[in-house]
């Protein structure tokens, strides 16, 4: 949707979409309410940025043979989170599929 005015675009998104737009916008980006106000530095995402660079970088400095064993790591490692959050969603209470 789109903002009455570019102040009110974290919140008019917000409220006019659903709570995924709100957790992206105030929970993973940290955006502040307004262009005058500074928001806080977002160290979480700021290390998953390095991390992620940091890995491309090793794998071209170290050349094809470390690039491989990279790959089965970052290929496998999508597939186990997938099975902790699917183990984790079991073990839900009573009631949590209402949210969905």
């Amino acid at each position: 949707p789109v903002a009455e005015s570019a102040t009110d675009f974290p919140t008019a998104c917000c409220t006019e979409n659903n709570t995924a737009s709100y957790y992206w916008y105030f929970e993973v980006l940290k955006i502040s309410p307004n262009i005058e106000t500074a928001g806080s530095f977002n160290w979480p995402l700021t290390l998953c940025l390095l991390a992620a660079w940091l890995t491309c970088f090793l794998c071209m400095v170290k050349g094809i043979k470390t690039s491989g064993k990279v790959v089965y790591v970052t290929a496998v490692f999508p597939f186990i989170a997938l099975l902790g959050l699917f183990i984790m969603s079991l073990t839900l209470g009573d009631g949590a599929f209402a949210g969905l």
